[in-house]
């Protein structure tokens, strides 16, 4: 897995948005993945889509595993990624900088 763009954002629990690149999945890229942060925690959206119902802002992902066991399989290799991507960037780690997805 790699991480192909990283955008700081910081803004309430959101840490940054990034876009990934699994080879083993034919170079398969999937965009802004959303990094969360919070009381030590961290842990990662897929990009969601947003609608109304009854008044009430509501969120739907718009890409997801069948098993949640997958996905924190897959949460974690994200997480490990970004980490070796951020040691490598450490100019990443806090600065916002232009970027589109």
């Amino acid at each position: 897995m790699e991480i192909l763009k990283h955008k700081p954002i910081n803004k309430g629990s959101i840490s940054a948005l990034i876009s990934i690149k699994i080879p083993k999945w034919g170079d398969f890229v999937i965009k802004e993945i959303v990094i969360f942060e919070k009381n030590g925690g961290r842990w990662i959206s897929f990009p969601q889509r947003t609608y109304e119902k009854n008044g009430e802002k509501k969120y739907y992902s718009l890409n997801s595993f069948s098993s949640g066991e997958v996905f924190d399989k897959f949460q974690k290799q994200v997480l490990q990624a970004l980490d070796e991507y951020l040691k490598k960037n450490p100019d990443q780690s806090s600065n916002e900088t232009d970027f589109a997805f």
